[in-house]
């Protein structure tokens, strides 16, 4: 999918640059549209992690999108249990995977409460990745929060294509204020 996602973010630089400015402007507003449609379905999921698992779970990992959510909720027994949200429904996680940045034991020291993930930080680092000209028409493909052992804490990483540019990049913010965090390994 990957592969995909770069094949049209270059197909898209090329057409970027040789669109008139309605052009970009329409792209403009389709990315921040996009970006309401992704935090609108954290909103869901988040409800539906509650509804499923009790008043404020404890999660290891969360990764959301457009189109899907994905979590490992740390049951009563302290294992993490993975479930995928898609379609206002659950779905199996056969042949699907989500793993925790830091190892088992790590991740779940330092599991974090659903209610920590708020929209909020989320819309104050996309006003500011939109603030620059040449990223104001990125598509960020997904989010996931989660502990990362280079900066000792819960982060978000947003996966970026850029459109200015046929790359796929990562970068990381604190989930509580949507501030840049500075990490020596954003990758997987």
């Amino acid at each position: 999918m990957r592969f995909l996602v770069v094949i049209l973010l270059a197909l898209t630089v090329v057409a970027v640059h040789a669109q008139p400015a309605d052009v970009v402007a329409i792209q403009r507003r389709e990315a921040s549209n996009a970006d309401a449609r992704t935090l609108a379905l954290l909103e869901r999921f988040s409800r539906a992690l509650v509804d499923r698992n009790g008043a404020d779970p404890r999660l290891t990992m969360l990764a959301f999108s457009e189109s899907e959510g994905q979590a490992l909720v740390l049951r009563v027994d302290g294992a993490p249990e993975h479930v995928i949200w898609q379609a206002g429904r659950w779905i199996g996680t056969e042949n699907r995977q989500l793993r925790p940045w830091a190892s088992a034991s790590l991740a779940a020291t330092n599991a974090f409460a659903l209610s920590s993930v708020r929209a909020a930080p989320f819309r104050t680092w996309q006003g500011a990745w939109r603030a620059v000209p040449a990223q104001s028409t990125d598509f960020v493909t997904h989010y996931e929060v989660g502990y990362d052992p280079a900066v000792g804490r819960v982060v978000v990483r947003a996966q970026v294509g850029s459109m200015s540019k046929p790359t796929l990049s990562i970068h990381a913010f604190d989930p509580a204020t949507g501030s840049p965090v500075a990490t020596s390994a954003a990758k997987r």
